[in-house]
């Protein structure tokens, strides 16, 4: 029965081999498997933006394509781009995504407010600091003080963007009471180019931020302008 199925697979192989689908160059492939994943994106409305911080990246169609056949498969595999983009909410998922990216620069997304009871999301993201480009962090108001300590506790020297969102329509408090100032990444001098935070918390970055040319703050009422100072003043 198996060299039945070995003669099958090969009798199948070569008739793919005649399809002129099959004939396309790998690097043709890929721009298609990209442009895939963004018309899924903009169909599901999965770009991600600061009023949608909390919605998932689609992995489902990348995982599809590689099951398409072998030869699709292994293109696909063998371009870590592809696979850059990781949600932390399934271990064995962000392992899968971790490897096949090899050393590319990932865009991470985190629900913390998923959170189930004992689960922590930390680990994940300090095993992933290193290569990280982009973190998006999506939070409930009361685990706004703890983002610093719990998520941001780990130096991520290529970190080019970071949002901070509690996503939800009656968020943009302001706060009264006094600020403090606490380091984010574990570095005094940060290479954020992008931040944002929204609502403002009762903490504010005290790092040094050379690079930041992007800032979006979110508020309801007019900002406190001793924080706002004291944040623009480590910026360019």
């Amino acid at each position: 029965m198996d060299g039945v199925r070995d003669l099958l697979a090969n009798i199948s192989i070569h008739r793919n081999n005649r399809v002129y689908i099959n004939n396309v160059p790998d690097e043709m492939l890929i721009p298609i498997f990209q442009e895939v994943l963004v018309q899924h994106e903009l169909k599901k409305g999965l770009i991600r933006t600061i009023d949608a911080a909390d919605r998932k990246t689609a992995i489902r169609p990348l995982l599809d394509i590689t099951h398409v056949c072998s030869w699709w498969r292994k293109v696909a595999i063998g371009y870590p781009f592809l696979w850059t983009h990781i949600d932390i909410y399934n271990e064995k998922l962000v392992e899968l995504l971790a490897n096949r990216s090899q050393s590319a620069a990932l865009s991470v997304f985190c629900d913390a407010k998923k959170l189930s009871a004992g689960e922590d999301y930390s680990p994940s993201l300090s095993r992933l600091a290193a290569r990280l480009l982009r973190l998006d962090l999506s939070v409930d108001e009361a685990m706004l003080k703890d983002v610093p300590r719990r998520y941001l506790s780990f130096q991520a020297p290529t970190m080019r963007c970071l949002t901070i969102i509690v996503p939800s329509k009656q968020h943009f408090h302001m706060v009264r009471d006094r600020s403090r100032g606490m380091n984010i990444l574990d570095d005094d001098v940060c290479s954020l180019s992008a931040l944002a935070l929204a609502p403002v918390p009762k903490w504010f970055p005290s790092n040094s931020f050379p690079f930041l040319t992007h800032l979006y703050l979110g508020y309801n009422k007019p900002a406190h302008s001793a924080r706002l100072l004291s944040l623009l003043s480590h910026a360019p």
